[in-house]
């Protein structure tokens, strides 16, 4: 990526947590692809909360994000082999990061939605002004 590229992305990420800011604190971790585009992102993360660890899917690696990103937050490997027993376990990570207590439910699945489609008017406000 060029360097305009990235300080496009900056500023995009930046706005948009800028907008989202927690009511209380919270940490998080964070499983993502770790491309060459991807440190911004995990920026923003970074900002909007208490980034613990940075887990990344182990076939999209780039080793470049991966260094800028453990500049900041530990990045930890992400296995298959680490969930081993599905009918015992929801979810197993192991991280060097002290993450405190974990969330006990997890998010399974995500989907783009155009704005129109938000039927929280608070929620939706919110998105039409970080878009701006």
């Amino acid at each position: 990526m060029e360097i305009f590229e990235r300080a496009r992305l900056d500023a995009y990420f930046s706005k948009i947590a800028a907008q989202f800011v927690p009511d209380e604190p919270v940490a998080s971790f964070l499983i993502t692809h770790l491309l060459p585009e991807r440190p911004a992102f995990v920026r923003a993360v970074a900002a909007m909360s208490c980034l613990k660890a940075v887990l990344p899917k182990p076939k999209s690696i780039s080793p470049a994000a991966q260094r800028v990103v453990e500049q900041a937050v530990p990045v930890d490997a992400l296995t298959r082999e680490l969930f081993t027993d599905p009918d015992t376990f929801r979810f197993l990570f192991r991280t060097t990061a002290d993450i405190g207590e974990l969330q006990t439910e997890e998010v399974s699945d995500a989907a783009w939605h155009e704005i129109d489609e938000v039927t929280a008017p608070q929620l939706r406000q919110r998105i039409a002004d970080a878009l701006r």
